[in-house]
């Protein structure tokens, strides 16, 4: 096993060991229509050799966690801590950012919810298209000062389910 890969295992098996707090959400955003994202998502490398895995758990206690991992010129670029959840009755995608040697990286602006259906899920700055049953396209919008906003569209296949128990 790769010491990539070993590395996001080891931050799944933390995350989940620590628990979660919250309450479920019980209306039409309710997080559990979210679970087809479960699972280890995988994009193809783009044209400059980048290569993206998010994984996804089910929801648990009203939150789905995920992690990511980039890799640029065939080393890791950084890795993500993310977590979907209710926060003051809204829904919210919380983005904890860490270099390659796990030191914090710049804070990722809250990604509050927008909207939800059953091929796409909404939040600001960030667009989830279900384009197959194991196929997704994720579009991120940065912003940057005195710069325009910059849009990057990320193609990934699912390569691993979860499986219920």
């Amino acid at each position: 096993m790769s010491e990539c890969m070993r590395s996001c295992f080891v931050l799944v098996a933390l995350l989940i060991g620590f628990g979660a707090g919250g309450s479920a959400v019980a209306d039409n955003r309710d997080i559990s229509r979210m679970n087809w994202l479960a699972g280890m998502w995988n994009s193809e490398p783009n044209t400059a050799g980048d290569r993206y895995r998010y994984v996804y758990l089910p929801d648990f206690n009203g939150e789905i966690l995920s992690v990511f991992m980039g890799v640029a010129n065939g080393k890791t670029s950084g890795y993500e801590l993310r977590t979907i959840k209710e926060q003051d009755g809204r829904i919210i995608l919380h983005v904890f950012a860490f270099q390659p040697d796990l030191s914090p990286a710049e804070p990722v602006p809250l990604r509050p919810f927008k909207s939800l259906d059953e091929t796409h899920i909404n939040f600001t700055d960030m667009a989830v298209t279900r384009t197959g049953k194991n196929s997704m396209t994720v579009k991120l919008t940065y912003h940057s000062a005195g710069a325009a906003d910059h849009t990057v569209s990320i193609d990934l296949k699912r390569t691993m389910i979860f499986a219920k128990p």
